[in-house]
């Protein structure tokens, strides 16, 4: 390693900088004697970083040991990371440090980490100390330390030929890290400050010396991971935003995960439970993670979606021990709204608890790791099994919480990288759990589908899986409305047997100023063809304790006479359809009365022919029976309709409407269904049967 070249410089440094009252100058006592020093600078060193108020405003503080020997003399060590990875110093020959002692004067073993080598300081040799007003003060080395003074503020100067490697030598091509060390049995119940670090390539004061960071704490806090701690308080390092001095900005980032009608697939939805203020009952979800490395993370990340603001505790578990948002009140949660890149910040941690406020939207939950800590002793970060998040049915309830897609990211926001660890491409039920302390108003876990567009020779040509009970509110909405001109009726978002979303209709009474049946319409238009197919197929259940009735209205659009025409056609009296059900594995032939019918308890599929469907008698635009369903037609209205007096109060639920295209066998012991039963033409799963 070369040696730099010495020159005189004199204490007269000309106009000093300006002080904006965070640092204060070195008082005059502190001064050395002598008046020169072996530095190449012949005028005042242009101060090499931000000053006053500005100077630490995104710089952690580091609070050390509190007792002499505090972990057995333990040797605590703090690792700065250099922005952008490696640097290649071997043409450097000062590197600077913006530090600042809020407490005590500890001697620091400053040094530099090539390829796992230190670079460390010598042993009475020359090092200097810049403050922002300007002053220069000579520091000599001892017992390879450096102490900078009771209240030092400013910029530890510190020449490459007076430090040497500590064990093993390298060349300084690839250092990736300033570091510090002190050991507890000399140094304790002391706090620092560290910000920006950079290096001159030439003599300080040189008009054509260049300067360059290497660590920029001017603009916004650095990610926790730039940083490494090995100290007596696992704790002791804290940014600016934590202790309330400055809010930080909101990470931007690529959004990590699905977006559109395919966001929510596989997502789960969490609720089911009450608010009770008489009882405390936690309620926990638990997400398996495998075995995640979240010991260089900076974020976790969860797709995430919820109306309300309820209060839920965050964790990543490891075995028993959980790394948490507990204890970390003012710290910011951040969200990231669906396809966008700039997020906003959703809430701070309070009560241990957060309290998103999301509007409703799809996005992904973004918690710092900085806003999150161990409860109690420390775990493994490089080891997390799950994800669980927890709250109290005593204070928060009566929510459905998307828990979607979880990830990690690393670096420097809208710079780093994301990992995701959950993928929900395809199913990942099993990775889900959810536990109550109490077996009343007990929460549930359900799952979001992604809807079939067929089942084996039948078509999905209608959900409700896109439908919310918002839906149902005007008439023409998504879903279409309850016909004005019929009697009273209520339409509602439930679940069907698969967990995907369906709709519950009940009759509610007789409208006198109108019709004695309520009609539901429930596609809107747009329309679908079921031309050259054999039937209607669709999921019902009877919601009753007694058997419910109902017809299907379907508007059929077509050519006639090479006009487009349409028709209202629905089921007539004395024709037969089928009933599959999913619970008993049993297949029904029912006649049609003129309604299609559910007996009492069922589930399952029905299968009504076009056969049994014939044009209303109010309808005459000239769609005749031959051309219902041809291969010209549109299906461009759907609704179900029955008696209001005769079913009143009572509920059913249909989805997944589709026409069909093979006529199904019925079976029996003696009779075989050649393939031609419900389920086999319908390519049902065991799941799904």
């Amino acid at each position: 390693m070369r040696k730099t070249r010495t020159k005189a410089l004199s204490l007269a440094l000309g106009a000093a900088i300006a002080l904006g009252g965070v640092c204060a100058a070195f008082p005059a006592r502190m001064m050395a004697a002598t008046e020169v020093f072996a530095m190449d600078t012949g005028t005042q060193i242009e101060y090499p970083f931000a000053t006053g108020a500005d100077a630490f405003k995104y710089s952690p503080t580091f609070t050390m040991a509190a007792e002499q020997g505090a972990g057995n003399n333990k040797w605590e060590f703090v690792e700065f990371k250099f922005d952008g990875g490696a640097k290649d110093l071997r043409e450097a020959d000062y590197i600077a440090v913006q530090i600042k002692l809020d407490k005590s004067n500890p001697g620091f073993t400053f040094g530099l980490l090539d390829k796992g080598n230190r670079y460390m300081v010598g042993d009475n040799d020359p090092f200097y100390f810049l403050s922002e007003d300007g002053t220069l003060k000579s520091i000599t080395s001892m017992y390879n330390a450096i102490n900078l003074g009771v209240g030092a503020c400013g910029t530890l100067i510190m020449p490459i030929a007076s430090m040497k490697w500590q064990v093993a030598s390298s060349d300084l091509s690839a250092v990736t890290s300033l570091y510090m060390t002190t050991n507890t049995q000399y140094n304790w119940d002391y706090v620092f400050t560290l910000g920006s670090v950079g290096y001159y390539n030439g003599e300080p004061d040189a008009a054509d010396t260049q300067f360059t960071k290497l660590i920029d704490c001017s603009t916004k806090e650095r990610a926790p991971s730039m940083y490494y701690v090995d100290a007596t308080n696992p704790d002791c390092m804290k940014f600016p935003s934590q202790t309330g001095e400055v809010e930080p900005p909101a990470p931007a980032m690529d959004y990590p995960f699905r977006t559109g009608d395919d966001a929510i697939i596989n997502a789960a939805e969490w609720g089911g439970f009450a608010v009770d203020g008489s009882q405390e009952n936690q309620q926990t979800v638990t997400v398996k993670l495998g075995t995640a490395d979240f010991s260089q993370a900076t974020y976790l990340l969860v797709q995430y979606k919820c109306g309300g603001a309820p209060g839920r505790q965050y964790k990543l578990k490891q075995g028993d021990k959980a790394y948490s948002i507990r204890g970390k009140n003012g710290s910011p949660i951040y969200f990231l709204k669906e396809g966008e890149t700039q997020s906003v910040k959703a809430c701070n941690v309070q009560n241990d608890h957060l309290s998103a406020i999301t509007n409703g939207e799809m996005g992904a939950l973004i918690i710092p790791m900085s806003s999150m800590q161990w409860e109690g002793t420390a775990g493994d970060l490089s080891k997390i099994d799950s994800l669980v998040i927890t709250t109290n049915a005593r204070y928060n309830g009566g929510f459905d919480l998307v828990i979607g897609e979880v990830g990690l990211y690393k670096g420097e926001a809208g710079s780093g990288s994301f990992t995701k660890l959950l993928d929900l491409t395809d199913k990942q039920d099993s990775k889900f759990t959810v536990t109550s302390a109490l077996d009343t108003n007990k929460g549930k876990i359900t799952f979001f589908r992604e809807p079939r567009v067929m089942l084996g020779d039948a078509t999905v040509d209608f959900t409700a899986e896109k439908l919310s009970a918002a839906s149902f509110t005007e008439e023409g909405s998504v879903g279409g409305g309850i016909w004005t001109g019929g009697s009273y009726g209520k339409r509602e978002i439930v679940t069907d047997a698969y967990g995907d979303k369906a709709v519950q209709f009940t009759a509610l009474g007789t409208n006198p100023n109108g019709d004695g049946y309520t009609a539901f319409d429930i596609a809107a238009s747009g329309g679908f063809s079921w031309a050259g197919m054999k039937g209607v197929s669709f999921y019902a259940r009877n919601d009753s304790d007694q058997e419910v009735s109902f017809n299907i209205e379907v508007d059929c659009r077509t050519l006639v006479n090479g006009k487009n025409v349409s028709d209202r056609f629905n089921i007539k009296q004395g024709n037969r359809f089928w009933l599959y059900d999913i619970n008993t594995g049993k297949t029904t032939i029912y006649m049609t009365r003129p309604v299609a019918t559910l007996p009492a308890g069922f589930e399952g599929w029905v299968r009504v022919p076009f056969t049994a469907f014939n044009r209303a008698d109010w309808s005459n635009n000239g769609v005749t029976k031959d051309q219902f369903m041809d291969e010209n037609s549109t299906v461009t209205y759907l609704a179900v309709t029955l008696h209001a007096a005769t079913y009143a109060n009572l509920s059913f639920t249909v989805n997944k409407f589709g026409g069909y295209t093979t006529t199904p066998q019925f079976s029996s012991s003696f009779i075989p269904s050649d393939g031609k039963s419900i389920p086999e033409l319908m390519q049902l799963t065991k799941e799904e049967k």
